[in-house]
């Protein structure tokens, strides 16, 4: 019964309580800052707990060392440099969109719409924006260094959605951050959003068996995800979404193979002889020391 249920269940009823959550807070009014912290509070730990009494394969369990490494990247990489952003260029950003506004003589956001609508379209716009910016970390050379950290593990664990590279943070963040300051986005949309994709991250991650149906075509779902993590580049090199994959459909890299016990066997992660250092400092230096550790430099 607890099988069946996670298995087909437990993903669409978490993303849609996340929702709820973030909507029952901005009713009562809880502070906007305190409403994505809470709803990843909840979930985080109840991921963790799931994958450790019902996981898929034995073959993706964390080790102590990664653990706690991934802990370090969910409070210090992945906070620090947002909050450094914003408090360099929101002020700035924001002074330029009234400016904007003025110039167009009308408002870039539909603040006249109802709450759910604006939230349809601000997810609609960030992950197209998101799209770009994950297939940029890919498939620019200069980047992929930075985002090969979150690949790096051998494992699939939900902890390792929050393992990126600070640098990485402020460039993905940043250009998401800035492009909804200039359009208006409203604060209580973009924390709807945030919460709801703080949730799918975790659950993308997940070691636990989840068949998700025609959401496939919606949603990054975590059975699309773990594709996004295979050792095979053209497998790596798709399902690029972060909550939705309406846009990897769209643009051709939209991919769901059937031979998901191909993942178990030949295993996840960068290429066969990498040199991954996964204590916490070893992952921030990896960019920096990215040619060294490749299998051709041995």
């Amino acid at each position: 019964m607890v099988n069946t249920f996670l298995k087909y269940a437990f993903y669409p009823l978490m993303l849609t309580s996340s929702l709820v959550a973030g909507l029952t807070m901005l009713h009562f009014e809880v502070p906007l800052p305190w409403i994505v912290p809470i709803i990843s509070l909840t979930v985080i730990p109840l991921c963790f707990w799931l994958e450790l009494k019902f996981p898929e394969t034995p073959h993706w369990r964390f080790d102590k060392q990664e653990l706690v490494s991934d802990v370090l990247h969910a409070s210090l990489s992945n906070t620090i440099p947002t909050a450094l952003f914003r408090a360099l260029f929101f002020g700035l950003v924001t002074a330029a969109a009234v400016q904007l506004e003025g110039a167009l003589g009308y408002s870039l956001w539909p603040e006249h719409w109802p709450l759910l609508a604006q939230l349809l379209w601000a997810v609609l716009i960030i992950e197209f924006i998101s799209y770009w910016i994950h297939r940029s970390l890919h498939t620019v050379p200069l980047l992929w260094p930075l985002h090969a950290l979150h690949h790096a593990s051998r494992r699939y664990y939900c902890m390792i959605g929050l393992r990126k590279h600070p640098v990485q943070v402020i460039y993905t963040y940043g250009i998401r951050l800035t492009i909804l300051w200039l359009l208006g986005t409203p604060a209580a949309v973009m924390t709807l959003y945030l919460g709801m994709v703080a949730t799918n991250s975790m659950m993308q991650h997940m070691n636990v068996p989840m068949r998700c149906g025609v959401l496939n075509w919606i949603f990054a779902t975590p059975q699309l995800h773990r594709w996004h993590h295979s050792k095979e580049v053209v497998e790596s090199n798709s399902n690029y979404g972060d909550l939705l994959i309406i846009w990897d459909a769209i643009f051709g890299t939209r991919i769901l193979p059937d031979n998901v016990e191909r993942l178990y066997d030949e295993g996840l992660g960068l290429p066969d002889g990498t040199k991954v250092d996964n204590s916490y400092w070893g992952h921030l230096k990896m960019p920096f020391v990215w040619k060294h550790i490749q299998p051709d430099n041995k």
